[in-house]
């Protein structure tokens, strides 16, 4: 039945990752009914947030062209609405993420989390130690 069959094909792909394929099967002929238009674009929406979750950690920065493409909007225009939706800076025609360099830690910190960890580990080792 294609009403079953094609929300089963979305969550696979989904679940695969497979974004371009959901975006297609949104787009395309291949909807069943009116009815499926309506969660076509909040699942679309949905898969924008996640793909732009993830670039904001992957990325320092990206192209206005290239987020056009990566975020399936349609024009560059809606690129930099929604960058500044997120709260992204868009400078010479890149997007730079700002959540990404506050998320840095300085060599300094890690070494001190490290070390916290490491006599944590050690203090446990001697309590299981004792115990046994």
């Amino acid at each position: 039945d294609e009403y079953l069959s094609y929300p089963v094909k979305l969550e696979r792909w989904l679940m695969e990752g497979s974004y371009d394929r959901v975006w297609g099967a949104t787009k395309r002929e291949g909807v069943p009914s009116e009815e499926f238009g309506v969660f076509s674009e909040v699942l679309i929406g949905t898969i924008r947030d996640e793909i732009a979750s993830c670039s904001e950690k992957a990325y320092p920065s990206l192209p206005i062209a290239s987020a056009k493409n990566l975020l399936f909007l349609e024009s560059e225009g809606s690129v930099v609405e929604f960058a500044q939706g997120r709260g992204w800076v868009v400078k010479d025609g890149r997007i730079y993420f700002p959540q990404q360099q506050e998320d840095m830690r300085t060599e300094k910190e890690v070494l001190l989390a490290s070390g916290q960890v490491i006599e944590n580990t050690i203090g446990y080792a001697r309590e299981l130690e004792t115990i046994v």
